[in-house]
């Protein structure tokens, strides 16, 4: 739809609107847009956000995520993470070289006879197996046990 408004003469504004019934019409033109972008930059339809004719997967989220974090992520944190030890280093005159980011996975399988202490592990996290907390089991844990843990 355009508006076409001539302030010369007042306030004679009036809609045009344009209808297309072709096939290349904005909505398919945005969603093909879309979906070039995302395979032109290399990445993953579930880790952008974007819709799956299929649905919602977790385990797809997971794979699509270790394939990423394995041969884009981890890279590219290594490339900015560098620099920035060394200039923390001259700069705090500290040792940085234990400076690093975290990657968590942006859902999680875990399955619920896992204890707490082995999930805590699975996904990189400080972990005690002697911890009376950390014994129990995933199941006990979730939303449906009603019990949580720090």
């Amino acid at each position: 739809m355009f508006m076409i408004k001539d302030c010369e003469e007042g306030d004679s504004s009036r809609y045009i609107p344009i209808t297309s019934a072709n096939d290349g019409d904005w909505k398919d033109l945005h969603e093909q847009a879309t979906a070039d972008i995302v395979v032109a930059h290399s990445w993953f339809r579930s880790l952008s956000g974007l819709d799956y004719a299929s649905g919602f997967n977790a385990e797809r989220i997971l794979h699509e995520y270790e394939i990423a974090l394995n041969t884009v992520i981890l890279a590219e944190q290594a490339e900015l993470i560098d620099p920035l030890r060394a200039l923390m280093g001259q700069v705090f005159g500290e040792d940085c070289s234990s400076l690093a980011v975290v990657n968590r996975p942006p859902t999680r399988s875990k399955p619920l006879y896992m204890k707490v202490w082995e999930a805590r592990r699975a996904d990189g996290l400080d972990y005690d197996p002697e911890d009376e907390r950390q014994q129990l089991f995933v199941a006990q844990i979730t939303k449906y046990a009603m019990r949580n843990i720090d």
